[in-house]
């Protein structure tokens, strides 16, 4: 984060660069230094792995409730090994992590 002034009049902005989580590409902003902000939530949620079908994955949450995750934009590798370990038949908890409305499976593991 820089905070600089740019123009005839000096306007203060602030430069923001990051990292997006989801793709690891740079992205950069430049914002009004009076604007107000928000920072993104970011929620990781463990489930167990019940099916991968059609490049979609159903997770379910330990209270029961379900979620499906389109594969089409996930780690291919990360796709690959969790398939091959439900071939395996082979008890896998997942962590999805969230944010700014999209989800990706960042971790699996097999359930002791």
């Amino acid at each position: 984060m820089t905070l600089y002034g740019v123009y005839q009049k000096q306007r203060k902005k602030i430069r923001f660069q990051a990292h997006d989580i989801f793709t690891l590409e740079q992205v950069e902003d430049l914002i009004p230094f009076l604007y107000n902000l928000q920072e993104p939530k970011l929620t990781e949620v463990r489930y167990g792995v019940i099916d991968v079908q059609d490049q979609t994955v159903t997770l379910m949450e330990l209270d029961g409730d379900y979620e499906t995750i389109d594969l089409t934009q996930q780690n291919e590798e990360l796709c690959r090994g969790l398939q091959k370990h439900l071939k395996e038949k082979k008890d896998l908890i997942a962590t999805v992590t969230s944010s700014m409305g999209q989800s990706h499976i960042t971790h699996y593991e097999e359930e002791n």
